[in-house]
């Protein structure tokens, strides 16, 4: 079901099965047109300036699931397994490279800090299309 309009395109929705938002925000658009000046400019002004829609979700709602998160339990008193993670890192070096060497040389090369600083520098001596103002 696609949610209509009706003649606010930023009012709460009615939910029909038959037109989309698009498709009603066009006919409202031409309406507002065939209305004459005042019904366009206040149409425009609505779609430049649309009143905040209301929220979906409550705060009390986004609370409950974000203070956990936020603040997540000690992992000791949690139930935290070490030998699990333990394990879970044993698995994760077994696992083989994903792809072979390339055929571009320069791409089977480690980057090092010392070849990311060389470019570093090579970029604030030098103008580019990245190049600020001040």
């Amino acid at each position: 079901m696609a949610p209509e309009w009706g003649s606010n395109p930023f009012s709460t929705p009615v939910y029909t099965s038959i037109r989309s938002p698009q498709n009603s925000f066009l006919s409202d658009l031409e309406s507002a047109a065939q209305g004459g000046s005042a019904s366009f400019w206040s149409f425009y002004k609505c779609v430049c300036y649309p009143r905040s829609p209301r929220s979906r979700v409550f705060l009390d709602q986004l609370l409950n699931v974000l203070v956990p998160r936020m603040n997540p339990p000690d992992p000791d008193s949690a139930g935290f397994n070490a030998l699990r993670l333990q394990e879970e890192e044993r698995k994760a070096d077994s696992i083989p490279t994903p792809s072979l060497p390339s055929s571009h040389p320069i791409f089977n090369s480690v980057v090092t800090s010392d070849n990311i600083a060389a470019i570093k520098t090579f970029l604030e001596e030098t103008q580019h299309s990245d190049y600020g103002s001040g």
